[in-house]
């Protein structure tokens, strides 16, 4: 399971996926969320708004938002992993500024 940091790091990356109102409650859940101190209320409070939110994803609905988050969230979060390991020929991609942004 992920931590709340590293689903921040995915839902940002699926940023420009959304729309521009659930692009505001994301940024205002994060927001929120990174002033809390509990991990388990970060998460739930994150998980709250993503069963909300992906309802911008048709994958999500067919898939189950839950299910979603659980799979596609790690395969996400993997290529992120992997892309940080492998970046130094990266001439500065959507991944790259993600990291700028939550840095």
């Amino acid at each position: 399971m992920l931590s709340y940091n590293d689903m921040k790091l995915v839902c940002m990356s699926y940023m420009d996926d959304f729309s521009r109102i659930n692009q505001n409650r994301l940024i205002r859940t994060v927001e929120m969320c990174d002033l809390m101190e509990d991990e388990k209320e970060k998460k739930f409070t994150l998980n709250s708004t993503l069963n909300i939110i992906l309802w911008d994803f048709e994958e999500a609905i067919q898939m189950g938002f839950h299910k979603f988050v659980k799979t596609k969230f790690l395969e996400r979060y993997e290529a992120i992993q992997y892309h940080e390991a492998n970046k130094k020929d990266c001439p500065g991609c959507k991944i790259c500024k993600i990291g700028g942004l939550l840095a």
